[in-house]
């Protein structure tokens, strides 16, 4: 029944293949794809977690019902009961993780898709701007970390790291940035943007060194959406700004001179294209 199904399927459909090259399939990646990539797992995961522990539950139970009948089933309902109870001392405190986690993940999300939309309003000003940009890998392989933004265009390369944290009630909701470190409450941050932001500056930086032969110069940008931000000292190396509005760029690309050539520009766009391009998730 099978072959003959096979034999009655159309021959032309072999032979046909997709309209899109597979450059066309591997498209630039929206704002918070990574994010978004790890949301879809802990779901996965917790569906698996749930379904599992709901299947040997109803085994249990089915079983138990049987035991009342004629047919002695004791050892298969105590068996089952016991594998239903293990499962869900396993499952159930790591779906409950991975919840918390899902709502974490989500939040960071949106934070990134938030400071997108006023990055993108950029391009109006000759600005390109990529997101979620897969660094650390060589061709095929898997990433090791990604830049959130990168805004790209004559008066240099700003990397943009986007930090969505949740704000305390009851207390005030700005960190203070003393030039070297971010303070929330008087105390640095658990894991330290500033320094995370620095290293994956650098390594676009020799990236970009190593494609084009040339010392471009990377602005490395620490983003918090709906905080409010104290500086003590002026900034150097290093942007630390609140939730990163159009206007708020201009003013600070308003006092910069022009760094990168037509070319130089065109150049750094094709390197970025293809490092996003390379990577496949």
């Amino acid at each position: 029944m099978l072959n003959r199904l096979r034999r009655m399927r159309p021959k032309r459909r072999s032979k046909l293949v997709s309209p899109l090259r597979d450059k066309e399939v591997n498209t630039l990646r929206y704002p918070g794809q990574s994010v978004q990539y790890m949301l879809d797992g802990e779901l996965e995961g917790i569906t698996i977690r749930v379904i599992t522990i709901g299947l040997f539950a109803t085994t249990a139970m089915q079983t138990w019902n049987l035991y009342r009948n004629p047919v002695n089933l004791l050892f298969q309902a105590w068996g089952t009961t016991v594998i239903a109870l293990v499962v869900s001392v396993v499952f159930v405190p790591s779906s409950i993780f991975k919840y918390r986690n899902m709502k974490r993940l989500r939040e960071a999300r949106n934070g990134e898709r938030i400071v997108a939309e006023h990055l993108n309003q950029l391009i109006a000003d000759g600005y390109t701007v990529f997101h979620d940009v897969p660094c650390g890998f060589k061709k095929g392989k898997k990433m090791l970390f990604n830049i959130d933004h990168l805004l790209v265009g004559k008066k240099g390369i700003f990397a943009v790291e986007t930090k969505t944290m949740r704000k305390v009630k009851g207390k005030k909701d700005e960190l203070v940035f003393d030039g070297q470190q971010l303070l929330r409450f008087g105390k640095p941050l658990k894991h330290d943007p500033i320094a995370q932001a620095m290293r994956q500056a650098k390594w676009l930086h020799d990236e970009l060194f190593e494609a084009t032969d040339k010392r471009l110069d990377i602005t490395p940008v620490v983003t918090f959406p709906g905080w409010y931000i104290v500086r003590k000292t002026p900034p150097k190396q290093i942007l630390v700004l609140s939730t990163p509005t159009a206007d708020v760029f201009r003013s600070i690309l308003a006092k910069r001179e022009e760094k990168l050539t037509d070319d130089e520009v065109a150049m750094v766009k094709h390197r970025i294209k293809m490092q996003i391009q390379n990577h496949h998730p």
